[in-house]
């Protein structure tokens, strides 16, 4: 039985998990841009109900928060720079990137797998 919908045929092959072409496509001019990369990235994992992240950027100021708090567990903590946990989150590898992740493995970051 072959379970193909319409969303699925909106799909781009190429990229992980149920990103769709479209999404893909209305987000790529947001990821050029840091500030508003991370600040989509902080409010759809908050809209996602996914775990509390600290992330302890090289390349900004400030930590970011992503997710929202459990009340029963630790929030993780991610340091190194945005590219990579931008990478990361969109379930793409990170291969040769210098980071440190604790209290959560890759796979919970992937928004998308």
């Amino acid at each position: 039985m072959d379970r193909t919908t319409a969303a699925d045929e909106g799909r781009d092959p190429t990229l992980p998990g149920r990103l769709l072409a479209v999404e893909r496509d209305a987000l790529l001019p947001l990821l050029r841009s840091r500030p508003h990369a991370l600040s989509l990235l902080a409010g759809i994992t908050r809209g996602r109900g996914r775990p509390r992240l600290q992330a302890d950027l090289d390349d900004v100021d400030e930590p970011l928060h992503l997710g929202v708090p459990s009340g029963t567990r630790t929030p993780a903590r991610f340091i190194g720079d945005s590219a990579t946990l931008v990478r990361l989150c969109t379930g793409r590898a990170a291969d040769g990137a210098s980071y440190e992740l604790t209290g959560a493995a890759v796979e919970e970051l992937n928004l998308y797998g």
